[in-house]
């Protein structure tokens, strides 16, 4: 494992990191959310912390906690959630049910804590964040995200996109909570690793603005495990789960 580097978590009150630097890598979204004021603590304790994320369009709970219990005391008095982001699978269930959602995805947690650049294959692209302007190209190859969220990505300048030529090739971008995803490669661009270069490109800018490269994967797919390890990234033993 690398060794972990140190983050500036001035933001986040004491008592809250206490709790997430038990498993940071577990925990990664939410001491970077935290961090970089993109969510807010809404309750903690010594077992758990509950925190939203802010200046999105829908409510999205972020929840580690020790228990079950835990994590519907933390959430007592949080009326709404559209989506709840929760750290041990344990937790998703009576988070489900609180809320009214159906679906659970479970994953597994990857940061790339080594600040060591990746090189970026020389494919003769230039890269050029995405603006809203994009917004029908995007959702058109992207179909699994609702046109709302792409906007809201894009007017944040959260997507990043490789052309080749003039012509858009392909994208790459950040979640709501800031993990990286939305990788699509036009099929006329395929086999010419602007996938790979969109990667590269993409974690070097954000080790270049001081930030941890995060991820989540589903804990089926073995093979992009095995790719993001590849790329430095660290896999965590427990799972957060997404409930929608």
């Amino acid at each position: 494992m690398q060794n972990k580097p140190t983050l500036n978590t001035a933001t986040i009150p004491p008592a809250v990191m206490n709790y997430l630097n038990q498993d940071p890598l577990l925990h990664i979204t939410m001491i970077e959310n935290l961090r970089w004021g993109w969510a807010e603590v809404l309750a903690h304790s010594p077992h758990g912390v509950a925190a939203r994320l802010v200046q999105i369009p829908e409510p999205v709970l972020l929840v580690a906690a020790d228990s079950p219990k835990t994590a519907l005391e933390l959430t007592t008095g949080i009326a709404e959630a559209d989506v709840v982001m929760t750290c041990h699978a344990n937790t998703a269930p009576p988070l489900a049910k609180r809320y009214g959602l159906k679906e659970i995805g479970t994953c597994y947690s990857l940061a790339r804590f080594t600040t060591q650049p990746l090189p970026v294959p020389d494919i003769g692209a230039e890269f050029r964040v995405l603006d809203v302007s994009h917004l029908d190209a995007v959702v058109a190859r992207y179909g699994n995200l609702h046109a709302d969220h792409v906007r809201h990505r894009l007017a944040g300048g959260h997507i990043l996109g490789a052309f080749l030529q003039g012509e858009l090739a392909g994208f790459i971008g950040e979640h709501e909570e800031h993990t990286l995803g939305m990788l699509e490669v036009l099929p006329e661009y395929r086999r010419r690793h602007v996938g790979a270069a969109l990667v590269a490109e993409k974690i070097n800018s954000q080790l270049a603005a001081g930030r941890v490269p995060m991820g989540h994967v589903y804990v089926d797919n073995q093979v992009s495990l095995g790719m993001q390890r590849k790329l430095g990234f660290e896999v965590s033993e427990d799972v957060v789960c997404w409930i929608s």
